[in-house]
C-alpha cells in the first residue's frame, strides 16, 4: 500500500504519545502553566494534521480526485457567479433544491481567491480542522486524545474524501457552542448552512432537543434498540421510514445494506467506557451529559446502516463528539500515573483500530 500509508499514522501516534507523556509531567505545575501546555498541544497536533490534509494528493481516498477535478473545471469555465446563484435560488423556490447547487456556487465563489485545485483541497481541510481546533480548545481536557480520535476513527480519513460533508461537519462543530449556550437561533442558522452543503446534515436538528435529555435509563433503551436493529433489520426499516423526508433517504429503505461491525463496536465500547468511568461530578456536568446523549445517538444511527447505507455517514455527525467525551472522562480516572496509563492505552487502541479497519492509501500531491 506504500510507505506513507503506514508512516503518516505512525508519525501522528508518536507525536500524540510524546505529548501525553509531557502532559503528565506538567501535572505538578500551576493551573496556568498546565493550561498553556494544553493549548500548545492542541495547536501543535492540529498543525501536523492540517499539513497531512493539505499536502495530500488527489489520489488519496476514493472521492478526492472527483472533487479535485470539479474545482479545476470551475477554474477553467467562464460562467459568472450569478449563474450559480440563479441556479441555486431557482431550485430552492421551485422545490427542487439539491445540495450540489450550493456546492457549485461555493466553489465558484472560492475560485476568485483560490487559483489551484490543490489549494482548494487545503482550504476545505483548513475550515474543517479549524472547527475541530476551536471545539477542542474550548471543551477538551486532553487535546491529544481528541485529535487522535478524529484522525484514527476514520472521521478524518472520511473528510479527506467527502469535501461537501466535511464542510457540513465544520458547521455542526461551530454550532456546538450554541447548544451549550442554549442559543437556538444561532444553532438553527448554522445547521441550515450545513444542510446546504450536505442534505444529510438536517438530521442534526435533532441535536438541540436531544441535548436536553437527562434520563440515564434512556441510554439503555436506545442501546437495546440499536442492537435490535442488527438482529431484526425491520426495526431499523420502520424508524428510517419515519425519518425519510426526501427521496435520498427513502430510496435506501427498499434493501438491506452492510454494517461495519468494527466501527459499531468501537463506538459502543467508547460509550460503555465513558458511562462506566463517569464520576459523580461528571453526572452533574451538563457538557458530559450532552456528549453521552450524542454518543448514544451516534450508535443508534450507525446501527441503522443495515438498512440505509447513508446512515453510516449520518452517524458521524454525532460520533465525532466522542473526541470530547473520551478526553474529558479520562481526566478524572485514578491518580496521575494511573490516569496516564489509561490515556496512552486509549490512543494506542485508536492507533491499532486504524490498521485493523483498513488504513487508507496516502500520497503527497507531488507524487
Amino acid at each position: 500500500m506504500g510507505f506513507l500509508t503506514y508512516a503518516v499514522p505512525i508519525t501522528v501516534y508518536i507525536v500524540g504519545f510524546l505529548f501525553e507523556i509531557a502532559y503528565t509531567e506538567k501535572s505538578n505545575l500551576g493551573i496556568q502553566e498546565r493550561e498553556r501546555f494544553r493549548k500548545k498541544m492542541n495547536i501543535s497536533i492540529g498543525i501536523l494534521i492540517f499539513l497531512i490534509a493539505a499536502l495530500r494528493g488527489p489520489g488519496t481516498g476514493m472521492d478526492t480526485g472527483q472533487y479535485y477535478r470539479m474545482f479545476k473545471d470551475v477554474l477553467a469555465e467562464e460562467l459568472p457567479l450569478s449563474y450559480y446563484w440563479s441556479q441555486l435560488i431557482t431550485s430552492i423556490s421551485g422545490g427542487t433544491f439539491r445540495d450540489m447547487y450550493f456546492w457549485e456556487f461555493f466553489m465558484k465563489l472560492a475560485s476568485y481567491v483560490i487559483r489551484s485545485a490543490q489549494g482548494w483541497l487545503a482550504f476545505v481541510s483548513f475550515l474543517y480542522l479549524l472547527s475541530v481546533y476551536i471545539i477542542i480548545d474550548k471543551y477538551s481536557a486532553d487535546p491529544a486524545i481528541s485529535w487522535l480520535y478524529i484522525y484514527y476513527v476514520f472521521i478524518f480519513s472520511f473528510i479527506l474524501q467527502g469535501l461537501r460533508q466535511s464542510m457540513a461537519m465544520a458547521c455542526i462543530m461551530f454550532s456546538f457552542r450554541y447548544i451549550m449556550e442554549r442559543n437556538w437561533k444561532g444553532f438553527i442558522l448554522l445547521i441550515t448552512l450545513a444542510t446546504l452543503f450536505h442534505q444529510s446534515a438536517m438530521i442534526f436538528f435533532l441535536a438541540y432537543p436531544i441535548s436536553m435529555l437527562k434520563n440515564p435509563k434512556g441510554y439503555i433503551i436506545t442501546i437495546i434498540v440499536a442492537i435490535l436493529c442488527q438482529v431484526v433489520p425491520s426495526v431499523a426499516l420502520g424508524i428510517i421510514g419515519k425519518l425519510a423526508v426526501n427521496t435520498r433517504f427513502a430510496g435506501y429503505t427498499s434493501h438491506i445494506s452492510g454494517l461495519s461491525w468494527s466501527s459499531f463496536f468501537i463506538q459502543l465500547a467508547i460509550f460503555a467506557f465513558c458511562y462506566y468511568y463517569r464520576t459523580k461530578d461528571d453526572e452533574k456536568d451538563e457538557l458530559i451529559t450532552i456528549l453521552l446523549n450524542f454518543s448514544v445517538m451516534g450508535i443508534l444511527m450507525q446501527s441503522m446502516t443495515v438498512i440505509v447505507a447513508e446512515m453510516f455517514r449520518v452517524s458521524y455527525y454525532f460520533n465525532m463528539f466522542n473526541m470530547l467525551l473520551l478526553a474529558n472522562i479520562c481526566k478524572s480516572i485514578g491518580d496521575e500515573k494511573y490516569n496516564q496509563s489509561y490515556r496512552i492505552a486509549i490512543i494506542t487502541l485508536l492507533f491499532a483500530y486504524n490498521f485493523v479497519s483498513g488504513a487508507y492509501r496516502y500520497w503527497f500531491f507531488w507524487q
